[in-house]
């Protein structure tokens, strides 16, 4: 049994090769420079994957610190998890396939891997297979979109040729990853929709052939729309959106019009509904509702807002994980965008013990306080001017019994609270005469206020409080108190030092919450567009990781703006000769792709995912001129006249 299965792989595998050259000879047959780019391409994914499936499967000592094992590399540690996804999927039996586990992600790339390995044995290297198809299937699928009298335009040719050289896209298709599957899929619904769109507007297909290929062509898009949206959800939805579209146009140019109306809107119906199916809990709440049909006019009407929370909170949880590539804004972004500090409050001198002294004293002596809170400063430096202040104080016999009685025997009793300056100050000068007069009749009223006002010149400072004795040399404490209080608050500014950072092996987060939209915004546009070595010799960015790749990422970056200037300068010139008319292509690219690309662009905050995502943008740019070419091709088509009947 097991030699049976073991050759049914090998033959399996055998038929899997030849089928790839089979697609080689059917692209070769278009032209013979867009077959040797393709070749080319298809020549450097394979060899490239093999190698490196060996080095890795094998252990051998090169760049072992970036090997996993099993052929599996660091860049494709998603692979790894969707290989024992699969295998554990096929665990449970063949039939298991139909079944997939909805806690898995991409459910339907489980299930092509699942297929794969019944096929062809459970091993890695399946992915190889996988990845050679789906080049070879995606360049076929647009050199028919870009062919002109069997020969393929030469804008389709340098979008096979960045295709089929895109640094990025090579080595993702070195390691069983979503990426290249996904975006076959994203052109395979492109191809689908626009099919479906000539069958409604033509007039060459029959009764029963536009029925049949109507079918056909309904059944493959709502597969593609299921199947993207199982794997990237968002980007289902932007299909429901542009089929939408395309659906409106229809509606509009068909030749039957109610039947388009009818079977349009049926259409759309189900897409939302397999959209639905597809996304399971990945697709928010209020999406879900519109897509059930159930959304109230409240959450339509404020459907905007939250998909800029949604995207926000996206890019808050980019910056909460930790990760050796997030991006950060550079120093130049960060001074030239965030507003200038406010300036830090007024730090009041006016001690707070100098309105408790005051209540104490008698009502001069809180006129001789008010009078200092304006100018804390002078009595401070200059406490021989309180003696002018102190002479109002004798008369505070007018007073109550109990307020004399402490206002005359506690002369000496301020030192209790040494903070205030100014009533100590008033002890200094009025000894002279109010001692004088206290220590003779103080004995006969045997008191405890007398005795302490007896005790202060005497031998008894401990027993009340030590803080008793300063009495005379009051001029002094104040200087000692007043000093330290300036210095207390500045040493708290000394711990900042700490931003020494050791340099930490470990990622850390790299949330920030002083950032606002606009950096966080700019920094992703500069990590999208610029190289990395530019960009952080700018001071726009900040990124650290890369494990020695940010050269290739960097060529990656490069070969991207060529592409991203080849597009706007071609498109603009053909917009530009057609007077601005679009086809349904164009519109379904711009939908598909480009719209996603500022959402995309500004919540990844972290390299190493942009650098994938980046390829679905990179894929649209690629298509834009196709896509226009496409339209010239049709309205030639249209504008022919037509041939006269032979006699």
């Amino acid at each position: 049994m097991c030699v049976f299965l073991v050759a049914a792989q090998t033959f399996a595998t055998a038929l899997a090769c030849y089928g790839l050259w089979r697609l080689l000879r059917i692209i070769s047959g278009s032209g013979r420079i867009p077959a040797l780019i393709v070749a080319l391409g298809f020549s450097a994914r394979a060899l490239l994957s093999v190698a490196l499936f060996w080095v890795s499967y094998l252990r051998l000592p090169l760049g072992r610190s970036l090997q996993l094992g099993r052929g599996f590399w660091f860049y494709g540690v998603d692979a790894e998890y969707y290989f024992g996804y699969a295998l554990e999927t096929l665990s449970r039996g063949a039939t298991a396939i139909l079944h997939v586990s909805p806690s898995y992600p991409a459910r339907v790339f489980v299930q092509v891997i699942a297929v794969a390995v019944q096929l062809f044995g459970p091993i890695p290297s399946v992915g190889i297979l996988i990845n050679c198809f789906t080049y070879l299937g995606l360049c076929l699928l647009i050199a028919r979109l870009g062919t002109q009298d069997a020969r393929i335009t030469p804008v389709t040719t340098a979008a096979l040729a960045a295709i089929s050289f895109a640094p990025a896209s090579i080595l993702n298709s070195t390691q069983m990853l979503k990426d290249p599957f996904f975006h076959f899929l994203l052109v395979v619904a492109l191809v689908v929709s626009l099919k479906w769109h000539d069958l409604w507007t033509s007039a060459d297909a029959s009764g029963r052939r536009r029925v049949a290929g109507l079918f056909g062509c309904a059944l493959l898009l709502l597969l593609c729309a299921y199947a993207i949206t199982t794997i990237r959800w968002y980007f289902g939805i932007l299909l429901l959106v542009s089929c939408a579209v395309l659906f409106l146009w229809q509606m509009i140019t068909a030749r039957q019009r109610v039947a388009a109306i009818v079977v349009n809107l049926a259409m759309l119906v189900l897409l939302a509904r397999v959209a639905d199916a597809g996304g399971l809990d990945d697709i928010p709440d209020y999406v879900r509702d519109i897509l059930r049909m159930r959304a109230a006019p409240r959450t339509i009407a404020s459907l905007p807002k939250s998909v800029v929370s949604n995207v926000e909170n996206v890019r808050v949880g980019f910056e909460r994980t930790p990760g050796a590539t997030n991006i950060k804004p550079g120093g130049v972004v960060a001074t030239t965008t965030a507003a200038p500090p406010p300036p830090p409050p007024p730090v009041e001198t006016v001690p707070p013990a100098v309105t408790s002294a005051s209540v104490i004293d008698s009502g001069a002596a809180t006129a001789s306080v008010a009078e200092a809170k304006p100018k804390p400063e002078p009595v401070i430096t200059k406490p021989p001017v309180v003696p002018q202040e102190t002479k109002p104080v004798v008369p505070q016999e007018t007073k109550p019994v109990a307020t004399t009685a402490i206002a005359t025997k506690k002369r000496i009793a301020p030192t209790k609270t040494i903070a205030p300056t100014k009533t100590i100050t008033t002890t200094t000068t009025t000894p002279p005469p109010a001692t004088t007069s206290i220590a003779e009749p103080a004995p006969p009223p045997p008191q405890t206020q007398t005795a302490i006002a007896q005790a202060t010149p005497a031998e008894k400072p401990k027993k009340p409080r030590p803080r008793k004795k300063p009495a005379a040399p009051a001029k002094s404490v104040v200087v000692a108190e007043k000093a330290p209080a300036p210095v207390v608050a500045k040493p708290a500014v000394q711990p900042a030092p700490p931003p020494v950072n050791p340099a930490p092996s470990n990622p850390t987060p790299s949330f920030d919450p002083s950032q606002n939209v606009k950096q966080r915004f700019l920094s992703s546009v500069a990590a999208t567009f610029v190289p990395r070595a530019i960009a952080q010799r700018l001071g726009w960015i900040r990124m650290g990781g890369g494990r020695g790749f940010w050269f290739f990422a960097d060529i990656d970056t490069i070969v991207f703006d060529i592409v991203l200037l080849f597009a706007l300068i071609t498109c603009a010139r053909q917009l530009l000769r057609s007077r601005g008319r679009m086809t349904p292509m164009f519109v379904m690219v711009v939908l598909l792709f480009m719209v996603a690309a500022v959402p995309l662009i500004y919540a990844i905050a972290n390299f190493g995912t942009l650098f994938r995502h980046r390829q679905m943008i990179y894929l649209g740019l690629c298509l834009l001129p196709v896509a226009l070419a496409h339209r010239q091709r049709q309205q030639q088509k249209e504008e022919q006249p037509p041939e006269p009947a032979a006699m």
